[in-house]
């Protein structure tokens, strides 16, 4: 029972790490959309009609900003763990040369 348990945490926890990658890459996205749309059009127009974003919106951006590193941490993390809990077996096949000092 207790392997059982482990093994659906294990499960539950590799669903959140996937989810998390896929949301902070959009997230990532979506951020780099933004700031390339005020880029564009805060810096080409030659009448004031978009000013830069109000502190709402400000707020909003840091938020998303904190929340896509925190789900890309959580990755990475997982990822970390993951990498450096395998177990190598190394087997030399090779046989010895010469005869084995007593």
């Amino acid at each position: 029972r207790s392997r059982n348990e482990r093994r659906e945490l294990w499960g539950q926890v590799m669903f959140l790490y996937h989810w998390a990658g896929a949301f902070s890459t959009l997230l990532f996205w979506l951020l780099f959309g933004s700031c390339l749309y005020w880029l564009i059009f805060i810096h080409g127009q030659t009448t004031i009609y978009l000013v830069q974003p109000t502190e709402t919106q400000d707020v909003l951006f840091e938020t998303i900003v904190i929340t896509a590193m925190a789900l890309k941490l959580f990755e990475v993390l997982v990822l970390i763990y993951q990498q450096t809990s395998v177990d190598v077996f190394l087997i030399d096949w090779e046989r010895p040369k010469g005869r084995a000092a007593n």
